[in-house]
């Protein structure tokens, strides 16, 4: 993920190995998994839906805010 200076790289890294394992050890959960977003959070659901789509089972990108993706609009086009 080239977006946001690859910073949402590092964000889902740390939802990956520190949010999900703290969550599954706390509570009683599934192993469907749902990524949702509003705004630049839903930029960031499309942006795992193409690039990390194996961490999540579904994903809910409500008014994605398409600034982030620049003039290239590559996530669009993707």
């Amino acid at each position: 993920m080239a977006y946001n200076g690859g910073g949402s790289d590092k964000f889902l890294e740390f939802i990956k190995t520190e949010v999900i394992t703290a969550v599954d050890n706390t509570y009683r959960t599934s192993d469907f998994r749902i990524l949702s977003g509003h705004s630049s959070a839903a930029f960031f659901a499309l942006d795992t839906l193409l690039y990390g789509a194996d961490l999540f089972h579904s994903y809910i990108a409500m008014t994605p805010w398409f600034y982030e993706d620049g003039k290239d609009q590559q996530l669009i086009n993707n």
